[in-house]
């Protein structure tokens, strides 16, 4: 369904790859590509959750078209607290409507998740930081009870469940007050660099 959707503009909507639910290769713009046409290339594939489906999706697209407005006015903040709440309560109503359904991780990733257990047979050790192991046991003990995570057999998919229990959610509802205090999301980007000229020499932060 992504392959049949026409291109949009110069570059506001592309030719999406041949394996779209991949997400291999994904940049920024890709991935709000897939959430702009989700509406039409999902419409009736759980047609027993399909309206919150469509639901969550508009309200999704809706709040990232908000939050990426290049300038704001008090109305346009005030919509976006409102679409951050309404937000909020779609996806838990959808995270528990769905809780059934079987849904398994993307072949990428569970290619990565048994490179991960093969490193760690090896190894004896998990990888990264003890604050970052630390934080993982948390958000797992965290997620105890939301619907059955346990790894399939070897070389079968790994059942990966919808979670709430990441930082991004929660980032969510500090965005309206981060635009009020130093701007538009589309006014700075992390790329980006301050450089200073002293003698030959190049200072960035």
């Amino acid at each position: 369904r992504y392959q049949a959707t026409p291109t949009f503009g110069w570059d506001v909507i592309r030719k999406f790859t041949n394996d779209a639910s991949g997400m291999k290769n994904m940049t920024a713009h890709g991935y709000q590509d897939l959430l702009l046409c989700c509406l039409p290339a999902i419409e009736g594939i759980l047609p027993k959750y399909d309206h919150t489906i469509q639901d969550v999706t508009f309200c999704a697209a809706n709040w990232l078209l908000l939050a990426k407005l290049h300038s704001h006015t008090s109305a346009t903040i005030t919509l976006l607290c409102k679409c951050t709440s309404v937000y909020g309560s779609l996806t838990h109503k959808f995270t528990h409507d769905t809780n059934s359904v079987p849904t398994v991780k993307t072949p990428n990733e569970a290619d990565a998740h048994q490179r991960r257990e093969a490193k760690v047979a090896a190894t004896g050790t998990t990888s990264g930081t003890g604050v970052a192991n630390t934080c993982s046991a948390i958000l797992a003990a965290s997620t105890i009870g939301t619907g059955p995570q346990k790894s399939q057999e070897a070389g079968g998919p790994h059942s990966k469940k919808f979670s709430l229990q990441t930082y991004k959610w929660h980032a969510m509802g500090h965005v309206a007050d981060a635009i009020e205090e130093i701007g538009s999301t589309e006014s700075y980007s992390t790329s980006r660099v301050c450089q200073f000229l002293q003698g030959d020499s190049y200072f960035y932060y």
